[in-house]
């Protein structure tokens, strides 16, 4: 069966040069198959696949759509259509069969293969099997994707461009954000390094050009994974590498005139790894850049590279040959136990092309030198020392607590702790004070933002580090609240968790401090959060000493509810600092969450159920209009739409909520009646009611339908009551 998608089209454009005609056509073949019978689907250009029975999971539709605007990658030469080849239902569970009409004649020279391309737009080889009478290429395959057919010339590298030319490095572009916390340098003449700004959710990066034409492995095994994947490059060269430096990050690959893009996490501050040319260098390159050129699966390569790089210097000659088709082998093509033979025999030729084209690799690697030449690449960052405390974002740290901060940070990259004060100003437990363990927490922990809060062990005020958890979330203050720069939040956040089961306490005139091991991190004060109820619904009086609450707030209102839908009654609370006032959702599951505000002086009304999801909302009153707070799972959020409300003689207001369309969920009803009465006895004789119904998309709102009335004798009296009134909601 065959629906064309899009018919001939034409448009003629007339013009003083004559007459342009243009034209598309995208046709596709859709055909129905059994699971247990299979099929073969027939395009009318000639391409065809087969399933056998039981190769797909279910019965399903088979879909074929030509792609002629593909490009072929770098290195191929089309030779067929590029067609996209698709399941309606199921998956394919052991293989299917492939056949493609050639378009130009498939003549000696050069790799003929059908390809595919994977999610990363990467095109792989699928060898396949030329009948040159039929002008065809078949081939099986144990996926679906998009298909082409082309032709490749598979050689190996020119040795003469590589291994020399050394000069000196282009100035790497980082961006228009440098960073203000790592500094980069590399020290080697053909070599530059700079570093990109960090951001609240993501490290900084380190770009390293290499000015030289030969490839370099950079060490990076002794980090986590450093190495990101690099810009713009979808072939089959760099995933292979990308991968190889995932299978053994001291394999990550400096290209020869080209950078490596390298993560700065924050809880880092140095990083410090060797860049080296190598016989084992030039073996990987050329085993990299031969496969490539035949377009070989990335797993294919890597384990090739692989079982290469593990063979002993003189004993290349004819082991290159079987790593190669080992890796062949050992990577399988189809579904877990689905037969192989013919889908190996239509690589063959693809195999084989590799093997021809290395022959000439030990000549290449006798012509290097045989010791490798080694860059060192060096980033270090400054540290950063919190300035202001988690629950008092208004005020500052006082400068003798941040000067043993500094202190203590400093002493800890030395592994010095117990220099960093005289024993008297010292006290710890449970832990020797060396080692990187300590020492790196003491870093971490003096990164992090502390609480103002009184010390467990000597029951004195002071700064306490390790009582926030590793993930900041509870104790409310944001990191942006205390003026930290991007950069700095991202760093702080990923440094956080290095302080776990540690807590410091620094002396408000910073002259002693105490460190105690095995305290978990960030037990959330339940109890403080309770008594947030008993500050009473509304305070403009001295600020009373809570976690959660701004010393240096003004008004508050507090309201009990259940935020979040768990059956625990959690806490809002609504304050006022400065001219700026901030709703804060402090909740019994450990959680808390702020939004700004952006109106004066709101009034909590009343918290109730208004969207039919887990939580209930909570209504704000500003002026004459009523505004709606929800929880969802990334935080609160202030719905967008406001609504007035009303109570006088002559008109009220409100905001009801019904399921009018049945679908289990209310909808939100805004209305108003404006009220005609009888001069001599006050009574209600005559209405005008307007109704808006709203319909809830997450936690927008969609305006629908507005119906307006009027009313007289008891059908009028009955407007002075919700949705015309209040804020209700009983739609259950």
């Amino acid at each position: 069966m065959r629906v064309a998608l899009a018919a001939l089209a034409a448009v003629v454009l007339l013009a003083a040069g004559g007459v342009i005609v243009w034209s598309l056509r995208s046709p596709a073949t859709i055909a129905r198959i059994t699971a247990a019978a299979g099929g073969t689907v027939m395009t009318g250009d000639g391409v065809s696949v087969r399933f056998a029975p039981g190769a797909v999971t279910a019965d399903t539709e088979v879909r074929i759509v030509p792609r002629p605007s593909i490009e072929a990658p770098d290195g191929l030469t089309w030779l067929a259509e590029p067609v996209a080849i698709t399941l309606g239902a199921g998956t394919l569970r052991t293989s299917a069969t492939i056949t493609l009409p050639l378009r130009a004649e498939a003549e000696d020279g050069g790799l003929v293969t059908v390809v595919s391309r994977d999610g990363h737009r990467v095109w792989s080889s699928e060898g396949g099997i030329v009948d040159r009478t039929a002008g065809t290429i078949t081939t099986t395959v144990g996926h679906l994707s998009i298909f082409s057919a082309g032709r490749a010339v598979v050689s190996a590298p020119d040795p003469t461009g590589e291994g020399g030319g050394a000069y000196e490095a282009p100035e790497p572009d980082c961006g228009t954000t440098p960073s203000d916390r790592w500094t980069a340098h590399v020290e080697g003449a053909a070599a530059r390094a700079c570093v990109a700004a960090g951001a609240a959710d993501r490290s900084a990066l380190m770009r390293v050009a290499n000015g030289s034409a030969s490839g370099r492995f950079a060490r990076l095994g002794g980090y986590p994974p450093l190495a990101v994947a690099q810009p713009n490059r979808a072939s089959a060269a760099e995933t292979a590498w990308r991968k190889l430096a995932e299978a053994d990050r001291d394999y990550t690959f400096l290209p020869g005139h080209g950078v490596l893009d390298v993560s700065l996490p924050g809880n880092y501050d140095s990083i410090d790894f060797v860049a080296r040319t190598g016989p084992d260098v030039t073996r990987a390159e050329y085993l990299v850049d031969v496969m490539s050129s035949a377009f070989v699966p990335a797993e294919v390569t890597v384990t090739a590279v692989r079982c290469a790089l593990a063979l002993p210097p003189d004993g290349l000659d004819g082991r290159l040959a079987s790593c190669v088709s080992d890796a062949f082998d050992a990577v399988p093509v189809l579904g877990e136990g689905a037969p192989e033979n013919q889908a190996r025999a239509d690589r063959a030729d693809v195999r084989g092309s590799v093997i021809a084209a290395i022959r000439g690799l030990t000549g290449v690697v006798a012509s290097r030198p045989a010791e490798p030449d080694e860059w060192r690449v060096v980033a270090r960052r400054s540290p950063v020392i919190p300035r202001k405390a988690l629950n008092e974002p208004g005020g500052s740290i006082p400068a003798a607590v941040v000067s043993t901060q500094e202190r203590l940070y400093a002493a800890a990259q030395r592994d010095t702790l117990t220099d960093a004060l005289p024993p008297s100003g010292l006290t710890y437990a449970g832990t020797g004070l060396t080692g990187p363990r300590v020492t790196g927490a003491v870093a971490a922990l003096v990164t992090t933002p502390p609480l103002r809060w009184p010390c467990d062990e000597t029951s004195r005020d002071g700064y306490v580090y390790g009582l926030a958890d590793s993930g900041l979330l509870t104790y409310p203050a944001r990191l942006a609240d205390l003026g930290l720069p991007p950069e700095d939040v991202g760093i702080v956040r990923q440094t956080a968790a290095g302080g776990t089961d540690y807590r410091l306490c620094i002396a408000l005139d910073g002259t002693w401090t105490s460190l105690v091991a095995g305290i978990p991190p960030g037990d959330f004060p339940a109890a403080e959060a309770r008594r947030l109820a008993g500050l009473g619904p509304v305070t403009c009086g001295e600020t009373p000493a809570n976690a959660f609450v701004p010393p240096d707030s003004v008004c508050r209102s507090i309201a009990r509810t259940d935020l979040d839908g768990d059956g625990r009654t959690d806490t809002l609370v609504v304050y006022q600092r400065g001219d700026r006032w901030t709703a804060r959702a402090v909740l019994a599951a450990g959680r808390t969450s702020d939004v700004l505000l952006p109106f004066d002086r709101p009034e909590l009304l009343d918290s109730l159920d208004l969207d039919g999801e887990p939580g209930e909302e909570v209504a704000l009153r500003t002026g004459p209009a009523v505004r709606l707070l929800s929880l969802t799972s990334d935080g609160l959020v202030l719905i967008e739409q406001s609504f007035a409300t009303a109570s006088t003689l002559a008109r009220t207001a409100g905001i009801g909520c019904s399921d009018s369309n049945g679908d289990g969920r209310p909808e939100l009803v805004s209305g108003s009646a404006g009220f005609t009465r009888d001069p001599r006895t006050g009574a209600i004789v005559a209405a005008a009611t307007v109704e808006t119904r709203w319909t809830w998309s997450g936690k927008s709102l969609q305006q629908g339908e507005t119906i307006r009335r009027q009313l007289s004798g008891p059908q009028a009296s009955s407007a002075a009551a919700p949705p015309y009134l209040d804020v209700t909601c009983a739609w259950r």
